[in-house]
């Protein structure tokens, strides 16, 4: 089918150890050689003991089988006056576990008397129990099997010839035991060798090397392939399943690029499906569903996630069916905007004067101080780009700042000068939706402060703005310029600069600014003197996102660029596959390399491996959004869109939630982001946290203890009447029963809670391992109570920690712990072991309990007040922080600070934590990389300016690592590859994750009026 020459024989080694081909499958005639040990030799490699249990696994299930099927014959005696069936033919309707093929491998004695009666009641027969069921296919041949005797007795016994002769019975039994196998094993073994051929063999033997993966040994050995077996279809589809078997090994490491596309094909070629392969099944394990941590929940961006909804809608593929259904006849999600202008009161409102230019329905945001986008120009970016690097576990570079420059006609240089020379006073960035990285449209509108100097700048460009219009036409497309006042503004869509002029022109209907929804979120969120950039997602623009129109198009979009990648990906693989020349689309589908496209019915294949379309460009260079309107849609694309409704409505029961996010800059190293979201999704994981925190607007500011030494994180909530009444009866047992501290001082409990983290390297680490996730993570499946509990619970007992109770009277409170009596507890219904003893601190208001089970496990825990809080201490000998001052915050629900500067004995675990994600991102770009080099790319480097070319993104190693290409095998100089992975030793000074550049990070929220008020505040180094 692929023309591809498979060849393959037999080759006798030394059976010590596990033989595998040294340059990984690839010679000077050869490629992709497979190495196939016999399977005893494969076995062998995992150990005498794992075989063993293996073996015993093997024979337990045997004998659960018996015990299921003594169950059922219970039931069949009783119902048959005592006696068992005569045969086992009765199961074959009670489970699936009763196939016809397993009950073949065992026999029942007929009609055995199972059962007597004694008075009402069926009971065992008296007496010596016969056998009943025999095995007639032990998993072991070492002349025992499994009996099931009359009174429910399962024994291993030798196997009776008399028994068997008697009723006609013969034994099929299975291996023999291990020991006797490995025993057996001779000096040499056969290996099977399988190929691809590269070229045409010639008459003498191919050398091929060697490697002994247990003894480290090398072998160059001498192969005379034989041709005909090229003959042999089984073993063109052996040689297909360890290829494709590598490639999903691979893919466990992520599925970016071309790989995913070559193993689908590969199946089809091959006639292969997924349980044929080894190590399918293991991938997209992991777990599903809602999950982030704290640093996201307080820092208010898990609701903005959940609020745009920016994923695709899923369904059948649009192009099956012609699209004769109006799209403006599908319903979109039907959910109430809110009554600002009611909610202004009559008021006006706050006001923004450039917001005025930007329509209704568009993302907008504001630079109050553009040369600060300098920064961004000249690098400031990298931040970001590590930061998303390692939390999403990817390193490929989408470029998007170069990108969308090239798309207004100008370079980084030009607008960082422009930027740079003071003449443009504020700028606004427009956009019709956020899917920046398929392609969308841009719009730019910039106050002059010096008209001359940018006429000047535009002139180099070869823009002569005289006439106020300018269209310009540049390799990459063409913008729009026009000057509208004091105003310049460029758009890579005409309609959008359009759109800006009839609002300038004085039409306020669609106006962003002039809408009561932005003049109201204004006042929640007003722009300060210290703001920098403020971004708003109208209600308009979420609900235009969320419309058929924008969601069928960009399912469209990714389908067609799905479709041009599987044509780019299978004339890589035919490449690789040894061929030569140019092949035919028509070629490509015949040879299985590729399914016919169905939206992309003019595709074009180019000699550099690229693919293009009139319609729809390249992966690279996808048309925009409003480039490819939907008018119609198909009954796939329909369907798929009402799922979404059904969902997105079950979220949105109310109204839509704009979205306001503000910049400030509080001092040269110290910003600010703000964010109001109102209101939050229906089944967000934020109504979880509104069941456990206050969610009054005006409940109280939350007071922060400052601790010295500073905690590398500290976790602080008001928490609500209801939970510190809950709270109050859990702690009854502990604080009263345990350790004899009156009940009275839980009355002066609340309603703030701390939980203080020291520096320390603990042995099991919450979260993912770094400082963003260090108080483990929030599920959208668990209660976030219980999540919460298990973040102090899991602190309390792995690393040194303080927990601090808010205080209503603290001074009421001192005087009851000094009453308080101090003696050894005694005996407590702690899992009925001895508690502990609590004692005095001589000469302070402190207090310590030793707690004790049975002299097995000591834990010491102290407790003091500390100005307006009850502090407890794990680790009170060691760790016992001073309380500096308290501050307010504000917004009054949860704070979170993280401290990365204050990090030192656990900057290895930290290191360790981003090295893995680092070395998951790497494993990534080799998988992105590899069909390039497959099919012959000349260097690493060639590979990345081919994936840029038709991809638009690049690869890029993290740290100071580099990939390497070697005998067809792609690694990291640093990490390894997918076989042998590795990771860097911590260095003192190295400089690492996504919080290196942070002094500390600080973030607080509270709820009011349905939504989410948030602040993220850090200092740099």
């Amino acid at each position: 089918m692929t023309d591809v020459t498979i060849i393959g024989g037999k080759i006798t080694l030394p059976s010590s150890g596990q033989w595998s081909v040294a340059r990984h499958g690839n010679t000077s005639s050869l490629a992709e050689v497979f190495l196939v040990p016999p399977e005893l030799i494969k076995a062998r490699s995992k150990g005498l003991y794992a075989l063993k249990n293996e073996e015993r696994k093997k024979r337990a299930q045997a004998r659960n089988l018996l015990y299921q099927i003594h169950g059922h014959l219970n039931t069949y005696a009783r119902e048959h006056q005592g006696i068992a069936p005569p045969t086992l033919d009765f199961l074959a309707d009670k489970g699936n576990i009763f196939s016809a093929e397993t009950l073949a491998q065992m026999f029942i004695i007929p009609s055995v008397q199972m059962l007597e009666k004694d008075g009402e009641r069926w009971i065992q027969i008296k007496g010596q129990p016969t056998p009943l069921v025999l095995e007639l296919a032990p998993r072991i041949d070492d002349g025992k099997h499994w009996v099931l005797y009359s009174n429910g007795t399962i024994r291993l016994e030798p196997i009776n010839p008399a028994l068997l002769e008697k009723y006609g019975l013969h034994i099929t039994p299975g291996q023999p035991p291990i020991e006797q196998r490995l025993a057996e094993i001779a000096v040499a073994a056969d290996y099977e060798i399988i190929a691809r051929l590269k070229d045409h063999p010639s008459r003498q033997p191919l050398e091929i090397p060697l490697r002994n993966s247990e003894t480290g040994a090398t072998l160059n050995i001498e192969w005379m392939p034989d041709v005909t077996s090229q003959e042999d279809e089984t073993l063109v589809q052996r040689w297909a399943g360890h290829r494709l078997n590598t490639w999903s090994h691979m893919l466990l490491n992520g599925e970016e690029g071309y790989l995913p596309f070559w193993l689908q094909a590969g199946m089809k070629q091959y006639g292969l499906q997924q349980k044929d392969l080894d190590i399918f099944a293991r991938r997209n394990r992991g777990r599903t569903g809602d999950r982030t941590d704290l640093f996201n929940v307080l820092g208010g961006s898990a609701a903005i996630t959940e609020t745009l909804q920016l994923q695709a809608i899923g369904g059948e593929r649009s192009g099956k069916g012609k699209p004769q259904i109006p799209v403006h006849s599908i319903k979109g999600v039907e959910v109430k905007s809110h009554p600002f202008a009611e909610m202004l009161a009559g008021k006006p409102g706050c006001s923004l004067a450039m917001a005025e230019l930007v329509p209704h329905d568009r993302f907008f945001a504001w630079f109050a101080q553009p040369q600060a986008l300098s920064e961004y120009l000249k690098g400031g970016s990298d931040f970001i780009f590590h930061g998303s690097a390692i939390l999403s576990g990817t390193s490929t570079s989408h470029d998007l700042q170069t990108r969308y420059l090239k798309k207004l006609g100008i370079s980084a240089d030009w607008a960082q000068r422009l930027l740079d020379s003071g003449a443009i006073g504020e700028l606004a960035v427009v956009l019709p939706d956020l899917f920046l990285v398929d392609g969308t449209d841009i719009t730019l509108i910039m106050r002059l402060q010096q008209p001359r100097a940018v006429s000047s700048m535009l002139s180099l460009l070869g823009i002569d703005i005289s006439d106020k219009a300018f269209t310009l036409a540049h390799e990459h497309g063409t913008s729009y310029w026009q000057l509208l006042g004091g105003l310049l503004t460029v758009s890579t869509h005409p309609e959008e600069l359009a759109r800006i002029q009839a609002l300038a022109a004085g039409d306020e209907t669609a106006s962003l600014g002039q809408s009561a929804e932005f003049r109201y979120m204004l006042t929640q969120l007003p722009v300060e003197q210290r703001t920098t950039g403020y971004f708003y997602f109208s209600d308009p623009f979420i609900r235009r996102l969320v419309s058929p129109q924008v969601k069928i198009a960009q399912l469209r979009r990714l389908q067609a660029s799905a479709e041009m990648q599987a044509a780019a990906a299978a004339l890589l693989l035919y490449r690789a596959d040894g061929h030569k020349g140019m092949p035919s689309l028509q070629e490509l589908i015949e040879k299985k390399y590729l399914s016919p496209p169905r939206l992309v019915t003019d595709l074009q294949l180019a000699d550099d491996g690229s693919v293009r379309s009139t319609e729809w460009g390249s992966p690279a260079t996808l048309p925009t959004l409003l480039q490819r309107p939907v008018v119609t849609a198909t009954r796939a694309e329909e369907r798929a869109y009402k799922d979404y409704v059904r969902n997105y409505n079950r979220f949105w029961r109310r109204f839509f939630d704009p979205i306001a996010i503000r910049l400030n800059r509080i001092s040269g190293q110290e910003m600010e982001v703000s964010t109001f979201i109102l209101p939050l999704i229906d089944n967000s994981i934020y109504q979880g946290l509104k069941q456990v925190l206050v969610a009054e607007e005006n409940a109280g500011k939350l007071a922060i203890p400052r601790l010295h030494p500073e905690p590398v994180a500290q976790l602080s909530l008001n928490l609500n009447k209801a939970l510190w009444n809950q709270g109050t009866l859990l702690a009854q047992d502990f604080l009263v029963k345990f350790i004899g501290i009156p009940t009275r001082i839980m009355d002066y409990f609340g309603p703030d809670l701390h939980l203080a983290l020291a520096d320390s390297d603990p042995v099991i680490i919450m979260g993912s391992g770094g400082l963003s996730s260090i108080l483990g993570v929030l599920d959208g499946s668990r209660r976030t109570k219980e999540a919460l509990s298990l973040s102090l619970a899991g602190s309390l007992l792995t690393r040194p920690t303080v927990l601090m109770i808010g205080l209503t009277d603290p001074e009421a409170v001192k005087e009851l712990l000094r009453s308080m009596p101090t003696n050894p507890v005694g005996r407590s219904s702690i899992m009925g072991m001895e508690a502990g003893t609590l004692y005095g601190i001589a000469g302070k208001d402190a207090w310590r309990y030793d707690l004790n089970f049975e002299g097995l496990i000591n834990m010491r825990f102290g407790f003091e007040i500390k100005g307006r809080y009850l502090a407890i201490s794990n680790q009170p000998l060691s760790y016992n922080p001073q309380l500096i001052e308290t501050d307010a915050q504000l917004n009054n629900a949860a704070a979170l600070y993280l401290s990365p500067a204050a990090a030192v004995r656990q900057r290895p675990a930290l290191f360790a934590s981003a090295s893995d994600q680092q070395r998951k991102a790497v494993l990534s770009g080799i998988n992105l990389l590899y069909p390039f080099m497959m099919a012959g790319a000349e260097s690493v480097e060639q590979a990345k300016q081919q994936i840029r070319q038709q991809l638009g993104i690049e690869p890029v190693h993290p740290g100071k690592g580099r990939w390497l290409w070697r005998d067809g095998l792609l690694s990291s100089s640093i990490f390894g590859n997918a076989n042998q992975q590795y990771q860097a030793e911590y260095q003192e000074d190295e400089s690492f994750g996504i919080l290196r550049q942070i002094q500390r990070v600080r973030m607080n929220m509270q709820f009011e009026d349905d939504g989410l008020r948030a602040q993220v505040r850090w200092e740099l180094r």
